[in-house]
């Protein structure tokens, strides 16, 4: 093993294991961003400020809309008392009836959550976008449902926005960027990609369900962030008409998923239709509550924004790696089934980028004269390479992992273990299992 390679596993497993001491990852990634470009033998200075830096502002070319009006269509959704409407009115809906039990209630709210994510992704919303969307959301369901605080990280990363992600036909940058470089379409790989997708949400519910359990039983509840937050002033709240709190949501559905509108336009729209709608229910209604409530989700947004900004630019230092390169090649080159090789490929390629269209764009170009000869099928590898991307993209450095974290108010010791199971190790088996499914039944590709 190379000095270089060693370099790149230590710089990652550094981050890891400072974002788990309670480290920002605003100077973690740079620190651990330095280890790897001195053990692999870069010019310091030209690849910091070139490549880490430059990576940095390639993402804020995009990030902005992700982190900042993410941040503030959820903090009015938080603040107006919508985001408590819909929990409320979902549950309702889903717990109907007489003597319904604790745990039927645990049950229903992680089938509202998981359909949640799902439908928002599927639909077309980015995953990041849908853990902004779904934190006011996870925040009212669980507080109904008194679901300790600590699992809700992994209630907003559920598996159903991962299985969404992976499933056929959904507008998700894994989909496209295949189809781009494979020539296929969205819905490649149907059948073993949609029980793909319905194993990753079943399994992703019972376990939830089953840690939740376990911790009720053993006397933990729901705790608010602010401590002065009481059960009964959330009583007294004046909640919004649940179908009026849809209006701003539908709008960025229809304006992104639709008609195909940058994503700052449609949540521009959608916040200021959510202003415009929700503000009579904010305990301040004035001028100066509506902006105090922005001021506080641009606060809170600022420093997603920046937390992610940073782990682009130690992605982007692995990546200019000539260890990187090498390890790239030596995935290509093993010999045994092309589509179970070039699963594994995508999977370790995720691992190191932390990026699904990164890894696709690294792994899948090699295998296109193993298709061009008929060795492999361009719709199995869309398929696997896929859901192969749902994996180690949510590694505790990963934005979405650490945006869950902070809005929930919980360590990463605390919830990630949650999140592991549900978003990395669930989509792997899951991986795997549609890889096994093609290679038994080549007539499914």
């Amino acid at each position: 093993m190379s000095i270089g390679l060693v370099g790149i596993i230590a710089g990652m497993l550094l981050l890891i294991i400072l974002v788990f001491k309670g480290m920002s990852n605003i100077y973690a990634a740079p620190i651990c961003a330095v280890l790897v470009i001195l053990t692999n033998g870069l010019p310091a200075l030209d690849t910091f400020l070139g490549v880490y830096l430059g990576s940095i502002a390639n993402w804020m070319t995009v990030g902005f809309a992700f982190a900042i009006l993410g941040a503030m269509f959820g903090k009015v959704y938080e603040r107006t008392g919508a985001a408590e409407a819909v929990g409320e009115f979902v549950l309702g809906k889903l717990t109907s009836g007489k003597d319904v039990s604790q745990n039927k209630v645990i049950l229903m709210s992680l089938i509202a959550v998981n359909l949640v994510g799902l439908l928002l992704t599927w639909t077309g919303v980015s995953g990041i976008v849908v853990v902004l969307s779904t934190i006011p959301i996870a925040f009212s369901i669980a507080r109904a449902a008194n679901i300790p605080r600590k699992f809700i990280p992994a209630m907003m990363m559920s598996s159903g926005a991962s299985a969404a992600m992976a499933a056929p036909g959904s507008p998700s940058i894994g989909n496209l960027t295949a189809s781009g470089i494979l020539g296929t379409t969205s819905t490649a790989g149907l059948v073993p990609g949609l029980v793909s997708a319905l194993l990753m949400v079943v399994l992703g519910i019972i376990f939830m369900y089953r840690v939740i359990v376990r911790s009720v039983e053993k006397g933990e509840i729901f705790t608010e962030i602010d401590e002065k937050r009481t059960v009964e002033e959330e009583a007294e709240r004046k909640r919004p008409n649940f179908w009026i709190t849809l209006l701003p949501l539908l709008v960025v559905f229809l304006t992104y998923a639709v008609f195909n509108l940058n994503i700052t336009i449609c949540l521009t729209a959608g916040i200021a239709l959510a202003v415009i709608l929700l503000s009579s229910c904010l305990s301040n209604p004035s001028i100066k509550g509506i902006f105090d409530m922005l001021n506080e989700g641009v606060t809170n947004g600022t420093t997603v924004f920046f937390q992610v900004s940073s782990l682009m630019g130690f992605a982007g230092v692995v990546q200019q790696t000539e260890a990187f390169q090498k390890v790239m090649k030596i995935f290509i080159g093993i010999e045994g089934n092309p589509l179970l090789v070039a699963t594994i490929g995508v999977v370790i390629f995720v691992l190191f980028t932390t990026s699904p269209p990164a890894a696709l764009q690294l792994g899948l170009p090699a295998y296109l004269p193993a298709i061009e000869s008929g060795t492999l099928s361009a719709t199995a590898l869309h398929r696997t390479a896929v859901i192969a991307t749902t994996t180690f993209e949510s590694m505790p450095y990963c934005g979405a992992a650490i945006i869950s974290m902070g809005a929930a108010g919980v360590s990463m010791r605390e919830g990630y273990i949650y999140c592991f199971v549900t978003t990395v190790l669930i989509p792997l088996v899951c991986t795997f299992i549609t890889t096994g499914l093609f290679m038994l039944f080549p007539g499914l590709a």
